[in-house]
């Protein structure tokens, strides 16, 4: 079920969202044969989506969502029927200032900051596999427009904070580190 507030363009608008989601054939570590994986469980996700997006000047939008996952194992060869899905955070969470400055008279400018925020989650290596911690993580845009070309600068993970992410069954990757980034775009 989906639930639209205000329109698309307005100062201020946004949208609710409650879902369900059951999946089956889901890969699962095999007990069997450690080191190997295969099809065989199921799982479901019920949860709440909430965004808006509102004007706060002329020059400047806030763009926000959250979004709450309540991921249970429903079929599983692994003991872990009840259990919080394997690599599915419960909460998640974004926020972005947006910035245009024609209207305050800087007409070649725009960019934006963000923050993006991913909660607490198991590994996936198993019923007792350990939880990888909550991070958040700061964003930076900026782009400048020259004629037909708009230069860009962009920058993930702008304090370089160490995270982790799940990968496949108890192998823990660390996140992506600082990132700087340069763009050239032509408008044909």
């Amino acid at each position: 079920m989906r639930l639209k507030l205000g329109r698309d363009g307005a100062p201020l608008h946004g949208t609710v969202a409650i879902y369900q989601l059951d999946q089956t054939n889901v890969v699962q570590s095999d007990p069997g044969n450690p080191g190997f994986s295969r099809v065989i469980g199921a799982q479901r996700n019920r949860g709440i989506e909430i965004e808006g997006s509102a004007r706060l000047a002329s020059w400047v939008t806030l763009s926000a969502g959250y979004s709450y996952i309540d991921a249970k194992v429903r079929r599983s060869l692994n003991g872990d029927v009840g259990n919080r899905a394997y690599n599915v955070p419960e909460h998640v969470a974004s926020g972005e200032l947006l910035f245009d400055g024609a209207p305050i008279g800087l007409a070649r400018w725009s960019g934006e900051i963000g923050v993006r925020y991913v909660g607490e989650k198991q590994d996936g290596s198993g019923p007792a596999s350990p939880r990888l911690p909550d991070y958040a993580l700061v964003d930076l845009g900026l782009r400048y427009k020259v004629g037909p070309a708009v230069l860009g600068l962009s920058v993930k993970n702008l304090l370089d904070r160490r995270y982790y992410t799940a990968f496949g069954f108890g192998g823990i990757n660390p996140g992506e580190a600082r990132v700087v980034q340069g763009t050239l775009r032509f408008a044909l």
